[in-house]
């Protein structure tokens, strides 16, 4: 039988490639959006609203999810228009 190694990242890695992407220009929007489409809420109060979006903190986001959430936030353009 084969193991299956399970990888995850951290919300800490999601924070900083957030970060990243922000420093590089990207909209907090843009990124509030991202993080509520993967983003598992099971409350619709919690988060605070910000720029018309609730922001829910990246930790909602499921741990098998996040390798693809951060696949997702590097396919979004930098303000120049380019893919990081």
């Amino acid at each position: 039988m084969f193991e299956v190694l399970h990888v995850s990242a951290t919300a800490t890695a999601l924070r900083t490639a957030i970060s990243a992407k922000i420093t590089a220009g990207m909209s907090r929007r843009t990124i509030t959006l991202l993080v509520q489409n993967y983003a598992v809420d099971s409350n619709p109060s919690y988060g605070r609203v910000q720029n018309g979006a609730r922001r829910l903190p990246v930790e909602l986001i499921p741990p098998e999810w996040r390798l693809v959430f951060l696949d997702a936030l590097d396919a979004l353009p930098n303000a120049s228009g380019t893919v990081a």
